[in-house]
């Protein structure tokens, strides 16, 4: 049986006496993505460029005449103002600007240069949308594009418009009607998975005050779980508690603390294991958001100690074929993200020493795991999420190792490490051609596993590969290595985090008329494939 995580208790994990550190591992995040805690995703700030080297010369300036007498003023009359740009001129701008872009695209990547077969062609614009698409399969193309304004706008009206067969549900979930009719279990999961989305949209896109609303609309907070309709799933409800995170006013901090009691009490009336596990992770996530580190560590000691059971249940409930093999697969690969989470909180509080012996016990439950189980039987026994975690977990040890080398200053052995984590990453995802879509484009779409996670850590690694650059002044090498993934696929690379450490090594290596130009083209990059998350923020532009 599982325990219940008490508040005041604290972990069995060895704990420091400080709270906050000027730790440089400490980890920024411009969109997190749901139920993901502290990412090893880092951001580089960069220090205002200042030259030493100036030189003040004192020149002698000429005294001005004296002022004309009034009566011999003349009246002088202010030139014209410039005519505006043509719209030749402009369509001249934008021409030039969508060729320095091709131009861009056009240079040597991953996918143009291949050794053991042809190259493909530079992948110069996204693929026009397939015509006649049913809604759903729209709504899903735009998912995987990371259309999020378009994923939003689409959606409501999937949800709201007369004529949809999705609308009567909605209708039912926040207005707390009954319906008569037959429920279709079909439309009720196509239902809940556009409410996902919107919810997940609107956290990418930063759009915080909508999303609070659009929770209170939708009524997914534990105080109306009895009066949801029955077909509501309680990972939505945590879906939608999990978005409080966001919120910074005293009067939503206050909020954030009724929420958190809420899910304390609805934890004792959940009687399915994994449903208690969902929780507590969502439990641990708010917690780590607000630096209660104590309190966070203590959560993941608890799920810890229930894993197995709760896979177990977990199994049952996906009706999963029986496999004992891919249930202990799981229970391992769970165990080791939980026990990277605590060491990146650790980190986070300044304590290496006790991140070092947690990240060991993750690389201890990482010998265990059966290097027999083929791609093949992981696909029939795992769903989408719960596969990429079993996927990610020799990755996953490779980045611990590389933070905590980090931590030391060790930059030359972090570099090796995250270096390792690419191309671990690179080459699964060649070896799963063909069987599964894979990549960050793709990954977004699952949320189907017992614990959610970020999907793939090619794009973490890269950033934690070019913070070890900065420091080794390798800037040149990381700069050239993701632009050339950039060029390979904007939509699965250029994320927010990439696009701000690629265009703050820009800063630091080129002048601020050329790195502008960098950006800038960027930027264009990330409209022309809408790449709706990547903000003008984002390309620290002015």
């Amino acid at each position: 049986m599982s325990q219940e995580p008490s508040k005041p208790s604290g972990p069995t994990t060895p704990m420091p006496s400080q709270k906050t550190s000027s730790d440089p591992l400490s980890s920024t995040h411009e969109h997190p993505p749901p139920r993901t805690i502290a990412s090893t995703t880092d951001t580089i700030n960069a220090s205002n460029k200042t030259s030493s080297n100036t030189v003040t010369t004192k020149s002698t300036s000429i005294p001005p005449p004296p002022p004309t007498p009034p009566q011999q003023q003349q009246q002088t009359i202010p030139p014209p103002p410039p005519p505006p740009p043509s719209s030749s001129s402009q369509t001249s701008s934008n021409n030039s600007n969508e060729h320095e872009v091709d131009s861009f695209l056009s240079k040597p990547s991953h996918r143009t240069q291949i050794s053991d077969e042809p190259g493909q062609l530079p992948l110069l614009k996204p693929k026009p949308l397939p015509k006649n698409l049913e809604p759903m399969q729209k709504l899903k193309q735009l998912v995987q594009r990371r259309a999020w304004l378009d994923v939003i706008h689409l959606g409501l009206e999937l949800l709201t418009n007369s004529t949809s067969k999705y609308a009567p549900y909605y209708s039912q979930l926040i207005h707390g009607e009954e319906s008569s009719t037959t429920q279709d279990p079909h439309i009720i999961q196509d239902v809940i998975q556009i409410i996902s989305w919107r919810l997940r949209a609107m956290t990418y896109l930063r759009r915080f005050t909508d999303l609070k609303m659009e929770v209170i609309r939708t009524r997914l907070v534990p105080s109306h779980k009895d009066t949801l309709p029955t077909w509501i799933p309680t990972s939505l409800i945590l879906e939608g508690c999990e978005s409080s995170i966001y919120i910074d006013s005293d009067d939503d901090v206050q909020d954030l603390d009724e929420i958190l009691d809420s899910l304390y009490e609805l934890r004792n009336y959940l009687g399915k294991h994994h449903d208690k596990f969902q929780l507590d992770v969502v439990l641990s996530n708010i917690l780590v958001k607000r630096q209660e580190w104590r309190l966070a560590l203590g959560t993941l000691d608890t799920l810890l100690e229930y894993t197995a059971v709760a896979v177990q249940d977990w199994f049952a409930f996906k009706n999963c074929p029986e496999h004992d093999l891919a249930q202990e697969e799981l229970v391992k690969a769970i165990q080791i993200e939980l026990y990277s989470r605590q060491g990146k909180i650790l980190l986070q509080a300044g304590c290496l020493p006790a991140a070092a012996t947690v990240f060991e016990r993750a690389h201890d439950v990482f010998q265990l795991l059966n290097p027999e189980l083929e791609l093949t039987q992981m696909l029939e026994c795992f769903s989408g999420s719960d596969f990429i975690l079993v996927r990610n977990a020799p990755t996953q040890i490779l980045l611990n190792e590389g933070l905590l080398h980090f931590a030391h200053l060790d930059y030359d052995l972090a570099e090796h490490k995250f270096q390792a984590a690419v191309e671990q990453q690179r080459n699964f995802g060649k070896q799963m051609q063909g069987k599964i879509q894979t990549g960050d484009a793709n990954e977004c779409l699952l949320n189907d596993g017992l614990i959610t996670i970020e999907g793939n850590l090619l794009v973490p690694s890269l950033n934690n590969l070019a913070l070890c650059a900065l420091y080794t002044c390798r800037m040149c090498e990381a700069v050239d290595l993701i632009e050339s993934l950039i060029r390979e696929d904007p939509t699965k690379y250029l994320t927010s985090s990439l696009a701000f450490n690629l265009c703050t090594l820009y800063e630091l290596g080129s002048e601020n008329s050329i790195s502008d130009k960098k950006k800038r083209i960027l930027q264009s990059i990330a409209k022309r494939f809408t790449l709706h998350d990547v903000g003008k923020e984002n390309f620290r532009l002015e």
